[in-house]
């Protein structure tokens, strides 16, 4: 619903501020034709843009969304002082309560500061404002550039073996962006880390926000972003105890849906892919020994490991340097030995998955 306003003299009046507490509800107010026509433009933009202006990007704020590295900055500090282990249950809900409203708040406040500063151009351009709020909370491509970069670097004779900014930034940015410590890996696991990060950028930075924006409209998408940051900043070893599960609850249950078309766009990818098997990925859509939690990729980490014969998953530690225990997948046989050469297969199924989405979201489109 638009805010209405009056011109007079001394410019715009703002009017029925009471009425667009409607910013509360999560309900879009588009039809839903051209929320998927929405969803389909805007990534479309975002892969162009984040093609072609990688290096200033990742530069700016890494490889996720620029939202999700937003809330991250700002909200690391508070939720660090508020996740106290020592206290009771009880604090501790009450704290990850007040952690949820504020998220609440900033993600209100920033699609009102969107709005502003869409009238205050000269144009008619009011109505994108649901393109600048999944502009900034997808990131499909820059993991796939960044992964690529780094098997290239990993394949080359003078790989950098020193683990800092300076003479290895893929390693940082693969840690802020995974929220996880990586010091204490060797290249195989940094490998495994790499091809996480694919799979996040696919399903975490592109399929579920469309959806949930499709969905719910550009407001949950905005707080599913912020609140994807908030629950993993606070340690993905802590998302089950009270101060995370308040705020991973939403999170959870919007990727355990996405990851079922995200996993079946991935499997006829490896389709056509010719260093993959479709049969193997069509197994791992129901692998034996069950999937990942949907925070750690679910079934389309399963899809990608079977598909590319790998076995992926397994322990890892979170940012604050705790264990998290993520059961290991992959088909029988498989090794968990992985090659940069297999970071680019995985990116390769992402890319092709990628455009099978667009192809999707096109044809739905029609339809709607």
């Amino acid at each position: 619903m638009l805010i209405p306003f009056t011109l007079c003299a001394d410019g715009y009046i703002l009017k029925g501020m009471i009425d667009d507490i409607s910013l509360l509800s999560v309900l879009p107010s588009a039809s839903l034709g051209h929320r998927v026509f929405t969803g389909l433009v805007t990534v479309c933009l975002v892969m162009g843009a984040q093609a072609l202006l990688y290096p200033i990007i990742v530069r700016l704020w890494g490889v996720r969304p620029f939202f999700e590295a937003f809330i991250d900055t700002c909200f690391t500090p508070v939720i660090t002082r508020l996740n106290r282990p020592n206290r009771s249950r009880a604090v501790l809900w009450v704290r990850g309560a007040v952690v949820l409203v504020l998220v609440i708040m900033v993600c209100l406040l920033t699609v009102f500061a969107l709005r502003t500063a869409m009238l205050a151009v000269p144009y008619d351009i009011y109505g994108y404002v649901d393109v600048a709020i999944l502009m900034m909370c997808l990131s499909p491509v820059a993991p796939l550039i960044h992964s690529v970069m780094f098997a290239r670097t990993q394949m080359s004779k003078t790989k950098p073996s020193d683990k800092n900014e300076q003479k290895n930034p893929y390693f940082m940015r693969l840690a802020r962006a995974s929220y996880t410590n990586l010091i204490h890996l060797d290249d195989h696991g940094l490998a495994r880390g790499m091809i996480k990060l694919n799979l996040s950028g696919f399903l975490a930075w592109c399929v579920t926000p469309v959806l949930v924006y499709i969905a719910l409209g550009g407001y949950a998408l905005l707080l599913y972003t912020a609140l994807n940051a908030a629950s993993f900043g606070a340690g993905k070893a802590a998302l089950m105890q009270p101060f995370s599960k308040i705020l991973a609850l939403w999170i959870g249950l919007m990727l355990g849906v996405a990851q079922w078309p995200a996993s079946f766009l991935m499997a006829v990818a490896a389709f056509f892919t010719g260093s993959a098997s479709f049969f193997k990925a069509i197994g791992g859509l129901f692998p034996k020994k069950g999937a990942p939690s949907a925070y750690e990729g679910g079934r389309a980490m399963a899809v990608m490991a079977y598909s590319l014969n790998l076995t992926l998953g397994g322990p890892y530690q979170d940012r604050f340097g705790k264990g998290v225990s993520t059961p290991w997948v992959g088909p029988v046989g498989s090794s968990a030995q992985v090659a940069a050469r297999d970071i680019i297969r995985s990116a390769y199924i992402i890319a092709v998955a990628l455009l099978l989405f667009a192809v999707l979201l096109f044809g739905v489109s029609l339809v709607v």
